[in-house]
C-alpha cells in the first residue's frame, strides 16, 4: 500500500519501509489509520484546543520540577529552616511518582479526562498554599499537594502518543518535551529575574495561571471517545464498586517504598543522621522490603494489579528499558543537578551569570529531544540508537570531570553534548517503553518508566552532599592552610579566614588580621580545588552508572516496525460531554 494513503480495512497489508524493504503491517479491525496528526474530524479546532489544555498540564508539571530549585535560596532566606529546604524538591517528586502510577493505572481503565481535571484542581490548591505561606512547613505541605495533582497531569505523556498514528509518536514526544522551553533551557535566568524584580512567589502565581488555562481547555474541549459499555458512573453504587476494584494494597506498598526511600536518602544525604545509624538503615531496609512484597503481590496475589500482569516479564520490550533508564538517570542527574551546582560554586558571580553559563546545557536537552523526534523513526534500529546515546552520555559526563576550577569554557561544550545525549535518551526511552506494552496500558507503562528515571536523581543528590561533606571535612582546612600560611597569613587569623571564606562573606574576609589580596586569591583557589575534587567523583559515578545502563540498552528490542499508521484513540469519535461518565470497554463493573 501507499504508506501515506489512509486505510480503513483490517488485517495485514504490505508496505515498504524507508529502505524500500517490503514488510507487513497489521491493521487492527476498525482501528483508525489516518497517517497524519490527530484524526479530529469536523471538530478539528475543538480537538486541538483540548490537546493544548493537556499540554498545559505537562508544562505545569515540568514547571514544578524545574523552577523551585532556582528559588530555594530565596525561600530559605525568607522562611528559614535551611536544613529542610530540600524536602521541597524530593517530596514533590516522590508524591508525583506515586500518584502518576495510580492515576495512570486507573485512567488506562476508566478514561483520562476526570484525572486531568482533578490534577489541575489539586495543583492549583497546592500552588495557592505555596504562595500564601509564612513558614517552611506550609510550603512543604503545599508542595506535597502539588505532587498529588501533578502526578495526574503526567498522563499527558501518554495522551499525546495515543491520539496520533504510531509512526508520529517520536515527533510528538519530542515536541512535548520542548513545550516548557523557557523552564527547561533558561530556568535559572527566569528564576533569577523573578527574584530580582518581584518575589519568589511569582513562580507559584505563574503555575496557577497555567493550570487555570489548562483546566478550562481540558474541561470544555478535551473530548475523547467513550468506549461501549452498559454501566455508567452516575450511580453511587457503581462508583463504590469501581473503587473497590482498585489495587489499594499495591498502591500503599508503592507509596511505602517511595516515602521510606526518600526519608532514608534525605536523612543520610543531608547529614541529619549518619548513613550507618538506625534512623537511615531502618527506613531503607523497610523500603526495600516493601518493594519485594509489592513485586510478589502484583505477580501472584491480586486479580487486577496496579501494573498489568506480564508487563515486567517482557524484558527485551520493556524491562531492559526500565533498567537503562534507572542507571542512565545518574548521568541525567549529573547534567541536570550537579553541573548547575558546579557552575554556581566555582564560576558564577551572580544568579543571572549562573543562568547564562547554563544555557548550553539547557538548550542541549532541547536539541536532543528535537533530534530524537525527527530521527528516531527515520534511522530505525532503536536499540542501537538507545545504546549509542547512552554511551555518548557516559563519555561526555566523564569529560565534565576534566574541568578545572580556573576555566569554564570546556564545560560549555561538554555540558551541551551531554545534555543533548540526555534529551535524546529520555525521549527515546519513552517511545520504546510505550511500544513495549499494549496501547491499553500506555499510561501505566509511562509512569513506571518515570519511577526508574527518578531513582538516579534521588540517589545522586544524596551522594553528592555526602561526598561534599566528606571531602570538605577532610581536605578544606588542610589545603587552605597550606595555600595561605606560606603567603604570610598569621596562624591566629586562620580560623576566622576559613570561616569567612567558606561562607562567602567578603566583608568578613577584609576584616581578618593580616589579610592581603594575594592571600584571598590563594584561599579562593584552594577552596575551589576542594570542591572540584568532589564534583569529579560525582561525574565519574554518573559515567559508571551510564555504562551499566549501556548493557541494558544493548538488550532491548527494535520497535521501528511498530511505527505504523495505526491510531490508539480516534479523537473524531469524541463525545460532547464535560466529564467521562462511562467505564472503559472490557472493564465491566459487575461480574
Amino acid at each position: 500500500m501507499d504508506p501515506e494513503k489512509p486505510q480503513t480495512s483490517s488485517g495485514s497489508v504490505n508496505s515498504k519501509n524507508e529502505n524500500g524493504v517490503s514488510r507487513k503491517e497489521h491493521i487492527a479491525e476498525g482501528a483508525p489509520t489516518t497517517p497524519g496528526w490527530p484524526n479530529a474530524g469536523p471538530r478539528g479546532v475543538v480537538t486541538w484546543l483540548g490537546l493544548t489544555g493537556v499540554i498545559f498540564g505537562y508544562i505545569s508539571m515540568e514547571m514544578l520540577f524545574l523552577m523551585p530549585s532556582t528559588i530555594q535560596s530565596a525561600i530559605s532566606t525568607e522562611l528559614g529552616s535551611r536544613s529542610y529546604i530540600y524536602w521541597i524538591g524530593l517530596g514533590l517528586r516522590s508524591v508525583n511518582l506515586i500518584f502518576w502510577v495510580l492515576s495512570g493505572s486507573l485512567s488506562d481503565k476508566y478514561g483520562r479526562k476526570s484525572y486531568l481535571i482533578s490534577g489541575f484542581i489539586v495543583t492549583i490548591v497546592g500552588s495557592i498554599i505555596c504562595c500564601t505561606v509564612d513558614s517552611i512547613w506550609k510550603i512543604i505541605l503545599g508542595t506535597l499537594i502539588e505532587g498529588i495533582g501533578s502526578g495526574q497531569l503526567g498522563n499527558a505523556v501518554a495522551i499525546v502518543s495515543e491520539v496520533v498514528p504510531h509512526k508520529r509518536r517520536p515527533a510528538v514526544q519530542g515536541l512535548l518535551y520542548i513545550c516548557p522551553l523557557p523552564f527547561v533551557a533558561t530556568s535559572y535566568i527566569v528564576g533569577a529575574t523573578i527574584m530580582k524584580n518581584t518575589t519568589w512567589k511569582w513562580v507559584y502565581y505563574t503555575n496557577i495561571i497555567v493550570n487555570v488555562v489548562g483546566l478550562i481547555l481540558v474541561t470544555l474541549f478535551y473530548l475523547p471517545p467513550t468506549r461501549n459499555c452498559t454501566v455508567t458512573w452516575r450511580r453511587p453504587s457503581v462508583v463504590l464498586k469501581a473503587a473497590l476494584r482498585v489495587d489499594w494494597v499495591g498502591f500503599w506498598l508503592l507509596s511505602l517504598f517511595t516515602i521510606l526511600l526518600c526519608i532514608a536518602l534525605l536523612w543520610g544525604g543531608f547529614k541529619t543522621h549518619g548513613w550507618d545509624t538506625a534512623a537511615v538503615l531502618v527506613p531503607l531496609m523497610f523500603g526495600l522490603l516493601s518493594l519485594i512484597i509489592l513485586a510478589t503481590w502484583e505477580n501472584w496475589f491480586v486479580k487486577r494489579p496496579l501494573f498489568p500482569k506480564g508487563m515486567f516479564h517482557n524484558l527485551r520490550g520493556y524491562g531492559h528499558i526500565l533498567g537503562n533508564a534507572a542507571f542512565a538517570s545518574f548521568g541525567y542527574a549529573a547534567v541536570d543537578q550537579i553541573y548547575p551546582t558546579h557552575v554556581k560554586t566555582l564560576y558564577a558571580t551572580s544568579d543571572i551569570r549562573q543562568g547564562v553559563l547554563l544555557l548550553p546545557s539547557g538548550f542541549g536537552q532541547i536539541f536532543g529531544a528535537i533530534a530524537c523526534g525527527l530521527l528516531a523513526r527515520r534511522i530505525g534500529h532503536t536499540q542501537i540508537q538507545l545504546s549509542v546515546s547512552t554511551f555518548l552520555l557516559a563519555l561526555f559526563v566523564a569529560l565534565l570531570a576534566t574541568m578545572t576550577p580556573s576555566t569554564v569554557t570546556p564545560g560549555h561544550a561538554y555540558s551541551l553534548l551531554a545534555a543533548t545525549c540526555s534529551g535524546y535518551n529520555r525521549v527515546l526511552s519513552i517511545i520504546m517503553a510505550q511500544f513495549g506494552v499494549a496501547d491499553k496500558s500506555i499510561a501505566t507503562a509511562t509512569a513506571a518508566l518515570q519511577i526508574s528515571m527518578s531513582m538516579g536523581l534521588a540517589f545522586i543528590v544524596s551522594f553528592y552532599y555526602t561526598i561534599i561533606d566528606s571531602i570538605v571535612g577532610k581536605d578544606l582546612v588542610k589545603d587552605i592552610s597550606k595555600a595561605v600560611l606560606r603567603l604570610g597569613l598569621p596562624m591566629t587569623s586562620l580560623p576566622a579566614f576559613i570561616l569567612a571564606l567558606a561562607a562567602g562573606e567578603q566583608a568578613a574576609l577584609l576584616q581578618v588580621p593580616g589579610i592581603t589580596p594575594q592571600v584571598i586569591d590563594a584561599g579562593v583557589l584552594a577552596l575551589k580545588h576542594v570542591y572540584m575534587h568532589a564534583f569529579r567523583i560525582i561525574y565519574l559515578l554518573g559515567m559508571a552508572s551510564s555504562l551499566i545502563a549501556l548493557g541494558f540498552a544493548l538488550c532491548t528490542r527494535d520497535v521501528t516496525e511498530k511505527m505504523t499508521d495505526e491510531v490508539a484513540v480516534d479523537m473524531s469519535k469524541g463525545e460532547m460531554s464535560l466529564l467521562p461518565l462511562k467505564a472503559s470497554e472490557g472493564e465491566p463493573i459487575y461480574e
